[in-house]
């Protein structure tokens, strides 16, 4: 579509280089996506924050955090340090693939630079601790939330409590299936003697 576009002589807008790069991450053509955003630059196309959003959003949920990291911080633009949806993309992202020392630090950064974490950030910290485990930490940042203005909605509510449900039975599960095998093991060893 988009080589058709330009050979019907049409010049391709943001918006529309936007929209291509989404739709290659979606489908998890990083190396694509990153070579049109190239492309779109070279072609005088300046990216905005939409464009470092999908972008940072398409990196991260391909599980390529430390590359997502390295542009924002390549970028060094004010617009995009001082984003708070920016952070919240980068905090998601390297908590869905674990990565809580980079959570922690963006998070940090957020209160040195004086930008308020919005329902989302929370959101995205709480599902970072919740998917490693460290169930009480998402509760004391859950709690937070409340006391420094920013309530869950109903929406949050019920997306926190499935990440804890999921993580609480997946924790449980080892528990009994550890507890099973000991007992296993320890038959086996009566059997064996007898």
């Amino acid at each position: 579509m988009f080589h058709e576009v330009t050979r019907k002589g049409l010049n391709p807008d943001v918006i529309f280089y936007n929209t291509m790069i989404q739709g290659l991450f979606s489908v998890g053509r990083c190396g694509d996506a990153c070579q049109l955003f190239d492309e779109m630059q070279a072609q005088g196309q300046t990216p905005n924050e939409y464009t470092y959003g999908i972008i940072l959003d398409g990196l991260c949920s391909n599980h390529q955090v430390e590359e997502a990291l390295s542009l924002f911080h390549l970028v060094g633009d004010s617009k995009l340090k001082n984003n708070i949806v920016v952070y919240s993309i980068l905090i998601d992202g390297a908590g869905k693939c674990g990565k809580l020392d980079i959570v922690r630090a963006l998070f940090h950064e957020l209160h040195v630079k004086g930008l308020q974490p919005d329902v989302r950030t929370y959101t995205a910290m709480i599902r970072g601790f919740c998917r490693v485990g460290l169930l009480r930490e998402a509760k004391n940042l859950f709690l937070k939330m409340g006391e420094r203005g920013c309530p869950p909605d109903n929406v949050r509510y019920c997306v926190l409590l499935m990440d804890i449900l999921r993580t609480s039975i997946s924790m449980m599960w080892r528990f009994f299936y550890s507890k099973w095998i000991e007992e296993v093991t320890h038959l086996m060893l009566l059997l064996y003697r007898c």
